[in-house]
């Protein structure tokens, strides 16, 4: 089962997928962006997602025609078993595939900056 968390900021919707993610979710997800005009960002973070399948990338390639050409679609932190659809489906060629890991700074007490 998919839970989609969405956050609309000025021109630009993140969502943050949880779970699994298949044909069972196609309702969900097209509520998700079918109240977006063209020329749209999305965001989607697929970092929670524990399954993928063909569908899903269907509803992607849905998601980027109906945004047309000014709008994006990028994928966030996909999990291994996602980066694995994606290399399979050849997905990588269409969407754009953003990788990014946390660092928190390292706080060292008596610092001359506050820390």
């Amino acid at each position: 089962m998919l839970t989609l968390h969405k956050e609309v900021q000025e021109g630009v919707v993140i969502l943050i997928l949880e779970g699994r993610f298949d044909v069972s979710s196609i309702e969900t997800f097209q509520e998700a962006y079918a109240d977006q005009p063209p020329g749209t960002i999305f965001k989607i973070h697929l970092d929670k997602v524990t399954y993928i399948d063909s569908a899903a990338f269907g509803l992607f390639h849905a998601l980027k025609q109906h945004l047309g050409n000014l709008g994006r679609v990028m994928l966030y932190n996909p999990s291994d078993e996602v980066t694995h659809a994606i290399q399979v489906l050849g997905a990588h060629r269409s969407f754009e595939i953003m990788r990014f890991t946390t660092h928190k700074p390292l706080m060292h007490h008596g610092d001359d900056d506050g820390f």
